[in-house]
């Protein structure tokens, strides 16, 4: 119960939830006791009716001899514990690469230093203002606005027709309406044509950037085309940016367009250039204020809005890495109990051994061999199933890494030699004790 207490505020902080110990209820403390006696009994169970079918003469002999059933259970559990651990060991560190590759690979835009702020109130009726007095402060590099949050998709339609468009093809491109200086604000990278420009006011009514994987889909049917059409309005394509993120790594990239339409955007976007990170932000709660005094001052950073989409994963793999812990910590009590069995069968051995002059290290190899084998065969058998599971999960990610070779030997290195040092400590033991207290019974 104090385990319980110590570890459950980091519990609930990994999970999410509000978990307590109601130690007010009397269901809790009858349930408690429950399991406490069904534990015991089924605990008990075993060695009460072993030790009653022992035969008298063997209690007086201080002899008692294991059936083979009864050893292979024990080293079975042992098994079960090491395989379970390398499965959770495997896992963690696939889930970690995975996460580690998501979160540092090029999105397509720069969300570093880049602060989303929701537009309302005056911002939204006069975000000229707002963007003139912001742009006043030389920490601040670029802004704009946009309908689009970068976080999933939130405006899509099949309403997009071009030049020889398959009638089957039924891809929902996202809609994307922007200000000027959008593209340079949020770091998207034209590979093709140009932005939205002052000097050329058809843009709003007649042109569309699109990004690759759009522009793929329409050329797919015709190489060439320039222009498609939109809601029954064609539209020329002035510029093509590189595919960029807006959904987790478990989805591909989905087709966007860009419509210049600065009245229908709601999210403001600030690039700044500075690690004076607070003073600039003191800076725009001040302007928005200035200008906005009846609604609070709403932003957020990009990086951390980004880092949202994989919290369930980030929450599992930190779950992952704790179980793993926990059950190398539960496996190395069940060996260690089991080398302790072992060596106490082995006593006699042992000290004849040593009278006839044998080493420390070849007592060590005795004891040794035998669980060293064990925990190989689970390392092998965890290995394949922690392979098998993980390419699975990794199945679900359309942006992935590879399942790398190095995974399993450390694994294989961490089982082993947590597992050599509990049973070496043991054998330690053994192989420091009396011979002749061990042989004088005889």
């Amino acid at each position: 119960m104090l385990l319980v207490e110590i570890s459950l505020p980091i519990f609930n902080e990994l999970t999410g939830k509000e978990m307590f110990v109601p130690y007010g209820s009397g269901i809790f403390w009858m349930e408690l006791l429950s399991i406490i006696l069904f534990t015991g009994l089924v605990a008990g169970s075993y060695p009460a009716l072993y030790l009653s079918a022992t035969k008298v003469v063997s209690v007086f002999r201080s002899y008692t001899k294991s059936g083979k059933g009864v050893v292979m259970a024990r080293k079975g559990l042992v098994l079960f514990q090491f395989i379970l651990a390398t499965i959770l060991i495997v896992s963690t560190l696939v889930v970690y690469q995975q996460i580690s590759f998501a979160m540092n690979q090029d999105l397509g835009y720069s969300k570093d230093q880049l602060i989303q702020v929701t537009l309302e109130g005056k911002l939204l009726e006069s975000f000229d203002v707002f963007k003139a007095e912001l742009e006043k402060n030389e920490n601040i590099e670029s802004v704009s606005r946009s309908s689009f949050g970068f976080m999933g998709r939130n405006s899509n339609t099949g309403g997009v027709e071009w030049e020889g468009k398959d009638p089957e093809n039924a891809a929902l491109f996202e809609i994307i309406r922007i200000d000027y200086d959008f593209i340079k604000t949020s770091g998207l990278q034209l590979v093709r044509g140009r932005d939205f420009d002052h000097q050329h006011g058809s843009d709003s009514v007649s042109g569309a950037i699109l990004n690759q994987t759009a522009l793929e889909l329409m050329e797919q049917d015709h190489e060439g085309n320039e222009f498609f059409r939109l809601w029954d309005e064609e539209r020329a394509i002035t510029g093509v940016v590189k595919d960029f993120h807006f959904e987790s790594f478990r989805k591909d990239v989905a087709p966007a367009i860009f419509l210049l339409d600065p009245k229908n955007t709601w999210q403001g976007y600030i690039k700044v250039n500075t690690s004076k990170i607070q003073e600039t932000v003191a800076y725009l709660e001040t302007v928005a204020k200035n200008l906005n005094p009846e609604f609070p001052f709403d932003y957020s950073f990009m990086d951390e809005n980004y880092a949202r989409l994989y919290q369930e994963d980030v929450r599992l793999r930190d779950l992952a890495q704790y179980f793993s812990i926990l059950t190398i910590l539960i496996s190395c009590l069940g060996l260690l109990g089991l080398s302790a069995h072992v060596a106490e069968q082995k006593t006699k051995e042992i000290g004849i051994r040593k009278v006839l002059g044998a080493s420390t290290i070849s007592i060590l190899q005795v004891i040794n061999k035998e669980f060293i084998l064990i925990v190989s065969l689970s390392i092998l058998i965890g290995s394949g199933i922690a392979f098998w599971v993980m390419k699975d999960w990794l199945a679900g990610y359309q942006y992935k890494i590879s399942f790398e070779w190095w995974f399993i030997p450390v694994a294989a290195a961490t089982i082993l030699g947590v597992a050599f040092l509990t049973v070496t400590l043991q054998s330690l033991k053994a192989a420091h004790s009396n011979p002749v207290q061990a042989i004088k019974s005889e």
